[in-house]
């Protein structure tokens, strides 16, 4: 770990679980508050002002932060996740759309970013982790509840599809990992080894994904699981694991998307992921795009629909591969590729253990999940990748190591 002091003063006690609550809060704000806010009002209206207010001062903490302890030359990760952003505006500034959305995207992974980075540098990661997995974990089990106790949607929004707290059923598998995450730190620092109860909350998340008819997220979620449960055994380094998994979800992705659905390898896909003959509408959504990257695909076309002929309007690709070349082209692919490239190289800097494992492991999931689905203005990927990338840093903090795990004694470093 850095060994570096900083201090703010901001008359505040900033390790607070409440202060630190208003600080993650607006970064994890469930999809079916913002949506019931919009579609109902009321209630849920001053719900979503609240996290609204949560967010906005989040930035503000971020920014003085930022002005009081970001002078020092920025790190690769940081280069490349400003590359990313500034092109993200520029394409949609370049192509006529607002540029609000990305302008306030880049502020949230930003200031997320800065925030996480903050707690890791002053040594109070455990007291940022604690706080980010008990909301995580609560959001989750209330998930879960509304699925059990209203298995036809908690609510349908104005396309008549159904919704539960998280939103839509392909949103769940983003914030599960974000939770499977935060919960792996929780487990490794507490109890220096994953419990029982752990293995609960992932039975319980593949249970919602099941119960949501999500079959790729499902097998994410089982391959992970699958993996973890072996990872002693597996030889490959975490990096090579990273890339392998990313070359053959891209892969996959290309056979899927342009060899045709009437080919034996999509004909296989479609029934290990149970979908229909169009693999649920995707189909038409992956064609249109790429007919738009023809002409397109150097720079993209931003963050507009894709030009479908449905009644309503869909603002992702199904295919985050797609999506981003949609977005912003080969070069916001490359910016991406990139930080992922930096980011796994880091996870075997240091001696090899569960938590770097486990890093790589959510990986691969986003991997298996990245074929079928997107999320524009998605975190969670961003903190991954944080988290992949200061992987030595937050591992000389908490002090994970293979002998703590097995309840030996601890190693000093």
């Amino acid at each position: 770990m850095e060994n570096k002091t900083i201090k703010i003063n901001f008359g505040l006690n900033v390790y607070n679980p409440f202060f630190l609550s208003v600080l993650i809060l607006g970064a994890i704000e469930p999809s079916g508050i913002s949506e019931m806010a919009r579609l109902f009002g009321g209630v849920w209206r001053y719900v979503h002002i609240l996290f609204l207010m949560f967010t906005y001062f989040s930035y503000f903490f971020a920014a003085m932060v930022f002005l009081t302890t970001g002078k020092k030359k920025p790190d690769a990760f940081t280069v490349f996740v400003l590359l990313y952003m500034l092109w993200l505006t520029a394409v949609n500034m370049l192509n006529g759309f607002s540029m609000e959305e990305p302008v306030l995207y880049a502020i949230k992974i930003f200031s997320t970013l800065i925030i996480l980075r903050y707690f890791m540098q002053t040594g109070h990661l455990r007291e940022y982790v604690e706080v980010f997995n008990f909301w995580l974990v609560t959001f989750t089990l209330i998930n879960i509840f509304t699925q059990v106790y209203y298995p036809n949607g908690l609510y349908t929004d104005d396309r008549n599809w159904v919704m539960w707290f998280f939103g839509n059923r392909n949103i769940f598998i983003f914030v599960y990992f974000m939770t499977i995450l935060f919960n792996t730190l929780h487990n490794l620092m507490n109890y220096h080894k994953l419990r029982l109860s752990y293995f609960l909350l992932v039975g319980l998340i593949v249970f919602s994904e099941i119960k949501g008819g999500s079959a790729t997220s499902t097998i994410a979620i089982l391959v992970m699981v699958i993996l973890i449960t072996l990872f002693r055994s597996i030889k490959l380094s975490k990096f090579k694991i990273c890339i392998i998994s990313l070359a053959t979800s891209i892969t996959v992705s290309y056979i899927v998307i342009n060899v045709g659905v009437g080919s034996f390898f999509t004909n296989l896909f479609k029934t290990l992921l149970d979908r229909s003959k169009d693999f649920t509408g995707r189909t038409e959504i992956w064609h249109s795009s790429v007919n738009v990257l023809k002409t397109n695909y150097k720079f993209g076309v931003g963050w507009t629909r894709i030009p479908l002929s449905w009644s309503w309007d869909i603002y992702q690709a199904h295919n985050c591969y797609l999506d981003i070349l949609f977005t912003g082209g080969v070069v916001l692919a490359a910016i991406f590729l990139a930080i992922i490239l930096i980011s796994s190289k880091k996870i075997d800097l240091k001696e090899k253990n569960v938590f770097n494992a486990i890093l790589a492991f959510l990986f691969v999931g986003y991997c298996i999940v990245y074929i079928m689905e997107a999320r524009r203005k998605d975190v969670g990927i961003f903190i991954l990748l944080a988290m992949m990338y200061y992987s030595g840093m937050v591992g000389d903090q908490i002090n994970i190591n293979d002998e703590k795990e097995t309840g030996k004694e601890r190693v000093k470093h």
